[in-house]
């Protein structure tokens, strides 16, 4: 077999590979979502759920009948099944398609309900977007996955992180002092440093680092349960079965330009798309930092970039009502949302607040939100309304 037919045979192979793991993280996806009985944050009684900024108004976005919604979802696991089986056997436009529409189905349930946020779905549906510009190559794709790491490793370079604080749960089966410490240590350096030996030329290189990370998500499941891990390991088919295709001669050594030729051919507007989309995954991802604003304490930026275990918040919030008479009246603010990582978040008390002026309309409430990391000693003022219903 020749060098080109052999690289366009392993760029097929690779390219099934993606659209595999992408699959299988939608799969998991519907099983996450299943289990949870996601259908019923769509219930007209439902008082806790949280809209996304572009869609403030989601709460509207109800049924009385939930049987409909539910089948929704068992739809999107059924085809998620099928799509699986379908790269297998190789039935490539029709598993295109199926990835597309599992893709813009998973966008709009996250745009419909801000209580789906989670790091995993950026870096699913990220990778996914470049997968669709780039049409599966798989150069682009690995950058991508790297890169995502990256600003993972950034979120991680605070106290919370490195004291172990963030961690959301410990198990007996986990490192304890000083390799524990260790550990915590070791990860941002893993994501920010080691994760580039994946482009090393280095055969040793690249495969030790892939082990560094199928252990460290393998460890994690000790912290996070298994629905992460096994989305991380989606996301890795790609690179484990780029190490592992080999020809009689073991690992080729190729070029980037050869194989990006194969892979695009004369398509300048995808490869051009391709670095577009990168360029704006960095810039989105990093311009959080200028902001000024804890990326923890505030739902928009955590909606709009990665988030890893950044932070564990505590919060404390006043809710007024200013009577006709100048009186002024003490509110309580019902628990709105049991989800230890968004449920301080301001975006979740201002949908709150926005179906409470929509009850009230001629009312005039005063809000204030004051948040802090666990390691901190005060709070700070994270969003405050003299006049809810004039200001939201």
């Amino acid at each position: 077999m020749n060098f080109q037919t052999f690289n366009s045979y392993k760029m097929n192979y690779l390219k099934k590979a993606i659209y595999f793991g992408l699959l299988f993280a939608h799969f998991i996806t519907a099983i996450y979502w299943l289990k949870g009985k996601v259908w019923l944050r769509f219930a007209n009684e439902n008082y806790e759920v949280a809209c996304v900024p572009v869609f403030r108004n989601c709460f509207e976005l109800a049924f009385e009948n939930l049987f409909y919604v539910q089948s929704i979802f068992y739809i999107y696991a059924l085809f998620c099944v099928i799509g699986l089986f379908l790269v297998l056997f190789d039935k490539t436009k029709i598993y295109m398609l199926i990835f597309y529409s599992l893709t813009f189905f998973k966008v709009l349930v996250l745009l419909s309900r801000y209580n789906f946020m989670g790091n995993y779905h950026t870096m699913h549906l990220s990778l996914s977007i470049l997968t669709i510009l780039s049409l599966g190559s798989f150069h682009f794709y690995r950058l991508g996955l790297i890169l995502q790491y990256v600003f993972a490793g950034l979120l991680k370079l605070n106290i919370e992180w490195l004291s172990g604080a963030a961690l959301v749960s410990y198990s007996t089966y986990m490192l304890s002092g000083f390799w524990h410490t260790l550990s915590l240590a070791y990860v941002p350096v893993l994501e920010l440093i080691l994760i580039w030996g994946l482009l090393s030329q280095n055969v040793l290189l690249r495969r030790v680092t892939l082990l560094q990370l199928i252990i460290f998500h393998l460890y994690s499941v000790l912290i996070v349960g298994f629905y992460y891990p096994l989305i991380m390991m989606g996301l890795l088919l790609p690179i484990v079965i780029n190490e592992f295709t080999n020809d009689d001669s073991g690992l080729l050594k190729y070029s980037f330009t050869t194989l990006n030729d194969l892979q695009f051919g004369n398509s300048n507007f995808r490869r051009r798309a391709s670095i577009f989309f990168i360029m704006l995954m960095i810039v989105w991802n990093i311009s959080s930092k200028f902001y000024g604003i804890d990326p923890s304490m505030d739902g928009n930026i955590r909606y709009e970039t990665l988030n890893m275990l950044d932070s564990k918040l505590k919060c404390q919030h006043t809710l007024l009502e200013e009577k006709s008479d100048g009186s002024i009246v003490a509110l309580n603010i019902p628990k709105i949302v049991n989800f230890l990582r968004i449920h301080c978040d301001a975006i979740v008390y201002d949908t709150f607040l926005q179906r409470l002026c929509q009850k009230n309309p001629n009312s005039k409430f005063l809000f204030y939100l004051e948040s802090a990391r666990t390691t901190d000693k005060e709070y700070t003022l994270v969003r405050t309304y003299n006049n809810v219903c004039k200001e939201l």
